[in-house]
């Protein structure tokens, strides 16, 4: 087997050649989320979806056959662009992708160079991070674990537990949300009843003209029969 592992333009394998290796190998899944506090009532939101992150060691040696140096480099370099591409590694006699995700090279550090005396790298240690990248479907809010009742919220305070964001805010997600969707149906209700009076109104106008064509044609016509009579 020579090629084990492979990202971007870069190699993991074990040839004549060429010994590319790598270890630490590490997937973590997360996720966002925020623990809301309510008098003694505690439950746990679900915000959005964390980017899958791989970390593992590259593992580089000029006596292995590998440019130290210039691989090392590559990688930085490439962390500092963010670049993206699968990361494919060998299984049952087949390369398949380690998650179904691109990813993009969000850090590299390099560390544990060793150095010849004319200044050639003989060896270094890449320790690589990549993160996926997620698509829109991915990621969802305002579901939570449990809760308390729809009302009372406005004292409520909440501890965010999340690694991006800290600190605490006098209103939890949701209390904001019952009290847009309370005034949202209380607009309604107003914009209804409005409209209600306004049609209430149109037809009791409607009403009175009615009546008082009506009245002006009855006096209308005794009037001519008068006339005629005089005649």
């Amino acid at each position: 087997m020579a090629i084990i592992a492979w990202w971007n333009n870069h190699t993991f394998e074990i040839s004549p050649s060429v010994i590319r290796g790598f270890s630490g190998l590490q997937i973590t899944g997360s996720a966002e989320t925020e623990d809301n506090t309510y008098e003694t009532e505690q439950w746990t939101n679900y915000i959005s979806a964390r980017p899958t992150e791989i970390a593992l060691t590259a593992h580089l040696n000029a006596y292995f056959g590998c440019d130290v140096r210039e691989e090392a480099m590559a990688f930085v370099d490439e962390a500092r662009w963010g670049k993206i591409d699968y990361f494919y590694v060998y299984q049952n006699n087949n390369y398949t992708k380690l998650i179904p995700q691109r990813v993009m090279l969000t850090e590299a550090t390099v560390s544990k160079v060793e150095m010849a005396p004319t200044g050639k790298w003989i060896s270094a240690d890449v320790q690589l991070t990549l993160k996926s990248r997620l698509s829109s479907s991915s990621s969802a809010s305002g579901g939570g674990s449990s809760g308390g009742g729809s009302g009372g919220y406005s004292k409520a305070s909440v501890k965010t537990t999340s690694a991006t964001t800290a600190g605490t805010t006098s209103y939890p997600e949701n209390a904001a949300s019952t009290a847009k969707t309370q005034l949202q149906e209380t607009e309604e209700t107003e914009t209804k009843q409005t409209v209600k009076n306004a049609n209430s109104a149109i037809a009791r106008i409607k009403s009175s003209v009615q009546q008082e064509t009506a009245a002006n044609s009855a006096a209308s016509g005794g009037s001519g029969k008068r006339v005629a009579m005089t005649k």
